[in-house]
């Protein structure tokens, strides 16, 4: 990963009790593969069940807000 300034960052470590709240270890193509059927572009079985993931569970005021464990931003683009 990179930092916000694209400066090259160590990965981060989970505790094991720890690694399902984010210590994904997977290969960049699978996690192409991920991005590609949240942004629904790879049709697939779980299609359901990433949509519901999406729904927005506390929604902001300025727009977006928080889904099952994803932060949703809107973007004009």
């Amino acid at each position: 990963g990179h930092d916000a300034d694209r400066k090259p960052v160590p990965p981060w470590d989970f505790e094991p009790a720890l690694a399902g709240v984010g210590g994904f270890r997977a290969s960049t193509d699978d996690m192409m593969k991920l991005a590609e059927a949240l942004a629904g572009r790879r049709p697939g079985p779980l299609d359901a069940a990433i949509r519901r993931s999406q729904e927005l569970l506390f929604p902001s005021p300025r727009g977006g807000g928080v889904a099952y464990a994803w932060a949703v931003v809107p973007r004009p683009d």
